[in-house]
Parts: C-alpha cells; structure tokens; sequence
C-alpha cells in the first residue's frame, strides 16, 4: 500500500535531507526536513510521495521520489491565489520570472501567456 510504498523511498528522500522513519502501519517520523521544505505541509508532502507512483504527475515527468518531492515542494511553497503579499516580494517574483525561460510550472499550469495588441485593446474596451 502507500505505507509500503514511501517506506521504499526513505533512502532516496534522505539524500535531499528528508529524514523519514517508518514506525509500523501507517506512521512514520520525521527526523529531519531541508530548509526548503520549511514552508511544505509535510503531511500532505508525505502522503503525495506515498501515493504517486507514475512517472507522469499533473503533467510533468517526473524521475523518481527526489524529483517528485522538489516538484510537490515547488507547488507547496508557491504563493496561492488571494494570498497578500508586500511590494518588494512582488517585484521580486517578477524580478526572478525575467531570469527564467518558461511558460507552465512545475504542473503544467501557465506561468505567463502572451497576448497580442487586439486582444489586450478588446481586454480593455478599446477596439
């Protein structure tokens, strides 16, 4: 079961430094956590990395629990619709999306799209 199957994977996660110790059943301990899982769920982290098992999750490749963990952390730790945020963290997101070349996240879901002149005027009532 799923249990069985993050069991298998604690030696890989310990290499990124996710400390995982199965107890027995369902339950494990967590030992230690990278710093950049410090804002992850880990609950919800955990039972992802025990319940994919496909080399396809949510439209991106992905090879092996390492890349699975980084991915679902991407995802845990990205600012989330309606969540507020300061002038200098969103010239800084903006700032760092100038120094990356991509299109969709970590999920297949659009970062950015480009829209031509008529549709940006249509957009805003100007045709």
């Amino acid at each position: 079961g799923a249990a069985r199957h993050l069991a298998e994977q604690v030696d890989d996660l310990a290499r990124i430094g996710l400390d995982v110790s199965p107890l027995g059943g369902n339950d494990f301990a967590v030992q230690a956590v990278p710093g950049l899982l410090a804002k992850a769920h880990l609950p919800t982290l955990l039972a992802d990395l025990a319940t994919e098992g496909a080399d396809e999750v949510h439209g991106m490749t992905v090879n092996g629990p390492i890349e699975l963990a980084l991915a679902t952390m991407s995802c845990h730790s990205a600012v989330k619709a309606g969540q507020e945020l300061t002038h200098h963290e969103m010239r800084a997101i903006l700032a760092a999306l100038d120094e990356v070349d991509f299109e969709v996240c970590a999920h297949g879901r659009p970062v950015a799209i480009r829209i031509g002149n008529s549709e940006l005027e249509r957009r805003f009532h100007r045709t």
